[in-house]
């Protein structure tokens, strides 16, 4: 598949989990993400308090076929996110970066025109409910039997490949480039952050 199709299927999860967040409610993520992820209400806490949210970039940085690994029946994909928002009482935007998890069974080929609005099995249109389930065939939705669904929402340091040795060097990938503009803005916000952490930036930290 093209990296285009993946990373603009990525930035709709994306929403769907700001969307989860902000309605304290996993109802927006029932038919589009894993079970074991819509299991988990702790991961709508990072952007519950959000406002201003924006999207500016996104790259395809790993495919991880299944086969002769855990979760072998699955193909993931990782797409990492360039985005800022607006936390809590701050009152300028954060840049920040994600990495979005994808999940689809092996061997599936979606069709990638109805892969978010549609059943695959039976052509009704996906409603919002609590169930897993297309409310119209009973086919199941989150199981990425039919299209990429989310898995997870990760920082860039904490993506393993599953053929990726624990003592094996990292991958050019999961370092931050800093010829990359979004990359420097992210870098500078964190180093910025670490600095004013004590409440008290001193004229060498300023400089």
């Amino acid at each position: 598949e093209e990296a285009r199709v993946l990373e603009d299927r990525a930035s709709y999860l994306f929403w769907k989990w700001i969307q989860a967040a902000r309605m304290q409610q996993m109802q927006p993520l029932r038919k589009c993400a894993t079970p074991r992820f819509a299991a988990n209400p702790s991961v709508l806490q990072p952007v519950a308090q959000t406002r201003d949210v924006a999207i500016g970039g996104s790259d395809v940085v790993l495919c991880d076929p299944g086969g002769g690994a855990v979760d072998a029946d699955f193909d993931f994909v990782y797409v990492k996110l360039f985005w800022s928002a607006i936390f809590g009482q701050e009152q300028q935007a954060r840049p920040m970066t994600s990495v979005v998890r994808l999940a689809r069974k092996a061997g599936v080929a979606s069709k990638l025109s109805m892969t978010s609005v549609v059943c695959q099995s039976c052509g009704a249109p996906l409603t919002e409910s609590d169930s897993t389930q297309c409310d119209h065939c009973h086919a199941e939705i989150a199981a990425g039997a039919q299209a990429w669904v989310l898995d997870g929402m990760l920082q860039p340091g904490e993506v393993r490949e599953r053929s990726h040795a624990p003592d094996a060097s990292l991958p050019d990938w999961m370092l931050p480039n800093i010829a990359d503009p979004r990359e420097r803005q992210v870098l500078f916000a964190q180093m910025a952050a670490v600095m004013a952490s004590d409440g008290n930036l001193d004229p060498k930290e300023k400089k």
